[in-house]
């Protein structure tokens, strides 16, 4: 029904925030460093492990929360953490306050995949979900693209209010998630 194409589409949209939040910071990398005096080392730090780690070894403990509890509230919770620290980053003094919103950036994240998948397939039958989850998944790409677009718009306007711009928005895009 139509409210499943809603929900289809307000988490492919989330996804796209995903991307465009975790790509971001590569746009700006320039700019932070010349801003911030960052070595080659603390950027690398900033794009990989910062993010990365979390990200990754959280994905399995989100995992099974949305197999136990409200994948929404889940989703919501990250969606909510990983903007508030994604727009946190443009007030960053230092390599560690930029370190900090990153690990929190991807552990926001890292609820999205596993509870995303499961919430769609509640919404649609099983000769529809590899379609859906095609869908789902050019979130992906869009996000990536979208980066280096709103990156190269917002470049200009400082690094700072480029997270501020990405970032904060996704709050109101947390309170949709929640009621669905």
């Amino acid at each position: 029904n139509g409210y499943s194409y809603y929900a289809l589409a307000l988490l492919m949209f989330v996804y796209v925030m995903n991307f465009l939040d975790r790509q971001i910071i590569y746009i700006l990398f320039p700019a932070i460093k010349t801003d911030m005096q960052f070595s080659d080392l603390q950027l690398s730090l900033l794009g990989t492990s910062a993010f990365a780690i979390f990200y990754t070894f959280l994905g399995i403990p989100f995992g099974r929360m949305a197999d136990k509890g409200s994948r929404t509230k889940l989703i919501a919770f990250g969606l909510l953490v990983w903007s508030l620290f994604s727009g946190l980053t443009g007030f960053a003094t230092g390599f560690w306050s930029i370190f900090a919103c990153r690990v929190m950036v991807g552990v926001g994240e890292a609820t999205l995949g596993p509870a995303a998948i499961s919430l769609l397939s509640d919404y649609f039958p099983p000769n529809k979900r590899a379609t859906v989850t095609s869908i789902y998944s050019m979130g992906i790409a869009i996000g990536a693209g979208l980066a280096a677009i709103v990156g190269g718009i917002v470049f200009g306007l400082g690094w700072r209010n480029a997270f501020y711009i990405v970032g904060f928005p996704g709050v109101i895009f947390a309170l949709l998630v929640f009621f669905l």
